[in-house]
């Protein structure tokens, strides 16, 4: 009798009650939507970040990242390989060399970080073969690949001489000619201006030390699997000797300022409930106001004022529910249309959009998460059942004389 009682008093002025349907539907839409593009854009972001060099994960000698010296490296043993290759939570890794140098073409010279690299297994992690936009991948000894940043400061062509000098770890001077055969994009200014990649036995020439590297990287087979992965890795290989981590810990003030940028999203998601709320609480009040003497009636004749609570809450329930469930379908749809098709903004951006100093394609994909969807719908009906709470209980404290009399 009662949901029966409530679903009738929402119908009696059919206008406000279906603006006030439709303004909650586009809420949860926008909360949906707002999620579904928020969390596609963190997700490019982090893979951005971690398919530019850092991976899911790291290994390296212990102590190496508080003392990152070209000494301070680690053999490659079948050992560790195996350790890597049984790890069943590792989609693929790569082996790394890292050294510092003079780099010149011509009068042109900049301080560059030389990368020794296994080609194809560090194509596999950060896909550097599809981010070539100028000439080729690396496919024989003494080529090397630099960022197209690095390249402009160069003037740097394909075919051009690269002259490196560096001090190799005998002491020696480390001197030779490559040939710049590709320049790559990654979307990362320092990585595109800084780093130059070759061959790894190129490297290890170079700096004279063969069989010897600086840093293993991987990637899980999941993001939301990175810290299984590395647990599991610490149990194959000794964590003692090995300094293995994510890239949460690698780069944390990365991992905040991502984290940062969530939080600013949970504002407007909140600006959005916000309005909704004053919406629904007008409603209410509105609906309540225009039925004080037929309330004032029912309390005259000895109905109980938690029933009259309970009318009135149900009345919001119907509201909501309803509303919530043609938002939600609406949400879905737009997040369809953004996993899809994504947001385009190339019409307005021709080259890409940085932010946070992370240059992402200047088309945005959604991506659903159930617990952002869920939350925002439960969030939605128990914020319009707790608004209806206020308008009753004023109502109620109202005498029956009160109310009829100012009716």
């Amino acid at each position: 009798m009662l949901f029966k009682l409530s679903w009738r008093n929402i119908w009696r002025n059919k206008r406000r009650t279906i603006i006030t349907m439709l303004a909650i539907a586009v809420g949860v839409a926008m909360e949906i939507g707002t999620w579904g593009l928020v969390d596609g854009i963190f997700i490019q972001m982090e893979e951005t970040l971690t398919n530019g060099n850092m991976g899911h994960f790291q290994i390296h000698r212990a102590g190496y990242l508080k003392d990152p010296s070209i000494f301070n490296s680690f053999e490659l043993t079948p050992q560790v390989k195996q350790s890597v290759e049984s790890n069943e939570f590792i989609s693929a890794y790569s082996f790394r060399s890292f050294g510092y140098a003079l780099a010149s073409v011509l009068e042109k010279s900049a301080g560059v970080e030389i990368i020794g690299i296994d080609p194809e297994k560090e194509n596999s992690i950060t896909g550097l073969k599809k981010k070539i936009v100028r000439g080729n991948y690396l496919t024989h000894p003494k080529e090397v690949v630099i960022g197209n940043a690095l390249a402009t400061d160069l003037n740097a062509t394909i075919g051009s001489e690269l002259v490196v000098m560096s001090q190799a770890t005998d002491g020696s001077i480390a001197n030779d000619i490559f040939h710049v055969v590709g320049i790559f994009n990654m979307g990362l200014d320092q990585g595109d201006r800084m780093r130059v990649y070759m061959d790894t036995k190129d490297f290890g020439e170079l700096f004279v030390m063969p069989g010897r590297i600086h840093e293993i990287a991987g990637r899980a087979t999941d993001v939301t699997l990175v810290d299984s992965c590395v647990n599991r890795q610490k149990q194959l290989l000794s964590p003692t000797d090995y300094d293995i981590q994510s890239w949460h810990e690698i780069s944390p003030t990365l991992y905040q300022m991502l984290k940062s940028s969530e939080a600013s999203s949970y504002i407007m998601v909140l600006i959005i409930f916000l309005v909704v709320a004053t919406l629904i609480l007008n409603t209410m009040m509105m609906s309540i106001f225009e039925r004080q003497k037929e309330i004032g009636v029912m309390m005259s004749i000895g109905v109980r004022r938690y029933k009259l609570i309970s009318m009135i809450v149900v009345e919001g329930f119907w509201l909501v529910v309803i509303s919530t469930v043609a938002g939600l379908g609406i949400g879905l749809y737009l997040d369809y249309l953004l996993i899809h098709y994504g947001w385009d903004l190339r019409w307005i951006a021709s080259s890409d959009i940085e932010m946070m100093g992370v240059s992402l394609e200047p088309v945005f994909y959604g991506k659903i998460d159930v617990t952002h969807i869920a939350a925002s719908c439960v969030m939605m009906i128990g914020m319009t059942v707790t608004l209806c709470f206020y308008p009753a209980f004023r109502m109620i404290k109202k005498t029956p004389v009160e109310a009829l009399h100012r009716s």
